[in-house]
């Protein structure tokens, strides 16, 4: 590769909420030198939950879920993925350089590297971030190849996520009253009633039981009654489009059957 990584071993380094948002908001003042408006911060937490299925599938503090940059030196780890190269999904799996992601030792030093690479890389989208512009971030974002998914869809799931986030962020870090109650230790973001309730499925699982939009975006891709009911007919259908596509027939949809259907972003930028 002409450069030295370190390989560490890979964990799931899950987070809440109101964890992540006091770890932004740190993190911009040590990289940029003052505090992010409330519509800022809430933005940039919007988007690395969706990257991260709410931070249930960040890996070692990897906020974006990013890959190693070409020169990087630093921490990697290695775990399966997929990604869609001329409208063919392909996976990767470790060894494969494909599998390769950055990795984080703390939540600090993960968060203070999303913030500067997003500001580097990604000069449109910080922008709009920092004028609250949560359309003009994804748009930013998409110009320059951070993520391949439809942008209609993703910018409608950060702007869901961003109203909600914005809550929390009104509530932790501002002195005005609120009549929004809500305990920063035990604040839980991925129940499944607010994933069958979000516009995009960005968060553990589908199955037979849940109801909502989110079912019906699933049942579009396996070709099941849109009715918004996952029921025995999109369980079966669910089960014949993971034969095909390689996956476990369990009738179950996770986060690899969202990224293959297009549901879920993949990782960004190539591979290392």
């Amino acid at each position: 590769m002409g450069f030295s990584m370190k390989l560490i071993p890979n964990k799931l380094t899950v987070m809440k909420a109101l964890d992540v948002l006091k770890a932004f908001r740190a993190a911009f003042l040590a990289e940029i030198g003052s505090l992010p408006s409330n519509a800022t911060l809430a933005i940039l937490v919007a988007q690395s939950a969706l990257e991260c299925a709410r931070w249930v599938s960040m890996h070692c503090f990897n906020f974006g879920n990013m890959r190693p940059p070409k020169g990087w030196a630093g921490s990697y780890c290695q775990f399966r993925c997929n990604e869609k190269i001329k409208g063919v999904w392909v996976w990767y799996d470790p060894p494969d350089p494909g599998s390769n992601f950055l990795a984080f030792e703390s939540a600090e030093e993960g968060a203070r590297y999303y913030m500067r690479k997003l500001r580097q890389t990604w000069p449109e989208a910080w922008a709009a971030a920092l004028k609250g512009d949560a359309g003009g971030f994804v748009h930013g974002l998409k110009l320059r190849g951070y993520f391949t998914a439809d942008e209609t869809v993703y910018r409608a799931s950060v702007q869901r996520l961003c109203t909600e986030f914005q809550v929390y962020v009104n509530r932790e870090f501002t002195t005005e009253p609120t009549d929004v109650t809500v305990d920063e230790h035990q604040v839980d973001m991925t129940a499944i009633n607010d994933v069958v309730s979000a516009p995009i499925v960005i968060a553990p699982a589908l199955f037979v039981g849940c109801k909502g939009v989110a079912v019906e975006a699933w049942q579009k891709v396996v070709g099941a009654k849109v009715d918004g009911d996952f029921g025995p007919a999109t369980e079966a259908a669910t089960k014949t489009w993971q034969a095909k596509h390689g996956m476990p027939a369990n009738g179950i949809v996770c986060m690899p059957e969202l990224v293959a259907a297009g549901l879920a972003p993949s990782a960004p930028e190539g591979s290392a």
